[in-house]
Order: structure tokens, then sequence, then C-alpha cells
């Protein structure tokens, strides 16, 4: 199984990229992500530009599309007030900002948030039959309460 999908939370865009295998374990699965990952960001980048607005203008489409009947507009109204967006305009928000968004502004946070080894990464594991191949470059949470009080990127109150 291969797929990404989009993860925000509140506010905060994530991504996230499931791997599994019945044949490969953690560090192998590891391995050919980082490789995937980096043949990907090895393009030039004329043709990383390319597929950005390719993408950009797919997701712009998307974001601007009309609810195709009544519950799809209610979910929308739901989780604006969920995420406490009280104009309800979340979407128009975020196609406005989806279309100002340039190919030299994503460009260096793509690099550093998914392409960089040490980029902002949280690697969740269940390695079930395969347990002596776990990743060894990580560490355990352990105190849930203690890891979230050190990130200093983002905190939710």
């Amino acid at each position: 199984i291969v797929m990404s999908t989009p993860y925000p939370i509140r506010d905060v865009p994530g991504l996230v990229f499931l791997v599994q295998s019945p044949v490969a374990g953690p560090q192998p699965l590891a391995v050919a992500y980082r490789k995937f990952l980096e043949r990907w960001a090895q393009r030039d980048e004329a043709r990383l530009h390319k597929l950005f607005d390719r993408h950009r203008a797919a997701l712009a489409n998307r974001l601007a599309e009309a609810p195709k009947n009544q519950g799809e507009q209610f979910d929308r109204f739901w989780q604006d007030l969920v995420d406490s967006h009280d104009g309800f305009d979340s979407r128009e928000q975020l196609l406005a900002e989806v279309q100002k968004l340039t190919f030299e502004e994503w460009l260096p946070l793509f690099r550093r948030d998914v392409i960089a080894v040490d980029g902002r990464a949280l690697w969740l594991v269940v390695d079930g039959k395969f347990r002596s191949e776990t990743l060894r470059s990580g560490r355990p949470v352990g105190d849930l309460e203690r890891f979230k009080a050190r990130q200093s990127f983002y905190r939710f109150p």
C-alpha cells in the first residue's frame, strides 16, 4: 500500500505519506521512501515549476468548485465552525493564498519541510512481524506532554 493525503490539523497544513508492505519492514521502507523523494526532487527546476503550476491550478479549481449539494455545503459550514472561521469563507481565503503562492516561495519550503532528512516530520512505525528491523535513527516519544512541550515550531493550546 502506498498513498499520500493532505492532513491539516486546525490551521497547520500537513501531509501523510503511508507505505505498508507484507514483505518489507520499516527500515527498507524508510530507505525506499527517502530515495523516492530525493529522486523526485532532483528534477530540474523548469520541470518542477511546471508540476507546481499544474498542481496549484488543480488545487485552485477544486477550492473554487461550488458545493454539489446541501450536504456538502453543510459540511463546509460545519468545518468552518469547528475551526472558528466565523466568516464562513475559509475556502475563499485559502484559494486566495493558493493563487498568490509562487514557485519561488514554495520550493525552499518544500525542500526544508519535505525533502530534508531533518525536516519537519514525524515517523510513526508499526513494525508488526519486523520487530528486529525497526528504524534505528528514531527515538520513542515516551512522555507525550514533554515531547509536545519541547517542539519549537507549533504547539496547540
